[in-house]
């Protein structure tokens, strides 16, 4: 049997620890959670867009992650084109997307954890999330097209048009005057931006295209300025483009139309 002055002393230093390591039980559990709410989304003029959101509550635990998912469904699942971002700044955290269709509505929603778990917040939207055309530094009539040599002009209403199809591999559009074809390859499905002409009429990179009147494809280099209108019909801008022909040296203008 202990002596009675050992025991009080192991006593208190089981109440002293027991003070010291316990921790309050919350009366709800939904107080071990953070919470956070998504503030905004807006557009940039480069077509992206930055996401706003703000942790409301960390709950009893340091938050750990943060971040932000993104869907064109109104409520988008947490790891759905999911970000993680790597600043919390007085409980604020942003996230920039990109790559959006102009013609979809986009949702987004903040997202926080702790070490017990996480908490998604309220559904923001955004439409119509693309570049800002460019100013065309020319005006002309729409479909109509321009060879221009020395000492002439070779100037010619397109007699048929055709759209660019939605999700092709290889997205072409096509025109036909009454003595030239006219061919517009780009490398993925264009959007509302600033373009360039590619040496070839196949192009690899995202901003090119591949143009070719009749059998002669156009320099590389020059602004194509591309405005999408529906998911088929654009209106594409050509001020002025070298082009080398068996005939001479030209310089190629248009402005197509598919609608």
């Amino acid at each position: 049997m202990l002596p009675m002055k050992k025991r009080t002393f192991i006593l208190l230093l089981a109440t002293l620890f027991a003070f010291a390591t316990c921790k309050k039980v919350e009366s709800n559990v939904a107080n071990y959670y953070p919470t956070v709410k998504t503030l905004s989304v807006t557009r940039q003029s480069d077509g992206s867009a930055i996401v706003v959101g703000q942790v409301t509550s960390s709950g009893d635990k340091p938050i750990l992650y943060a971040g932000f998912c993104m869907d064109t469904v109104p409520v988008p699942d947490m790891i759905t084109n999911q970000i993680i971002t790597d600043t919390l700044t007085n409980n604020t955290f942003t996230a920039r997307f990109s790559s959006f269709n102009p013609l979809k509505r986009y949702y987004f929603r903040a997202w926080v954890a702790n070490d017990n778990g996480y908490a998604v917040g309220n559904v923001v939207f955004a439409d119509s999330i693309a570049p800002t055309a460019a100013s065309i530094p020319c005006s002309m009539p729409a479909n109509k097209l321009y060879l221009t040599s020395t000492p002439g002009v070779d100037s010619e209403t397109y007699i048929s048009i055709s759209s660019i199809p939605s999700g092709t591999s290889q997205p072409s559009l096509y025109a036909n005057t009454n003595s030239h074809s006219i061919t517009l390859n780009f490398n993925n499905y264009p959007v509302t931006q600033t373009y360039k002409t590619a040496s070839s009429l196949f192009p690899n990179g995202n901003s090119d295209v591949g143009i070719m009147v009749d059998s002669y494809v156009v320099d590389g280099g020059a602004n194509v300025y591309v405005k999408q209108i529906t998911p088929t019909t654009f209106e594409i801008t050509i001020c002025s483009a070298h082009i080398s022909m068996s005939s001479g040296s030209y310089t190629l203008s248009t402005k197509f139309d598919s609608r």
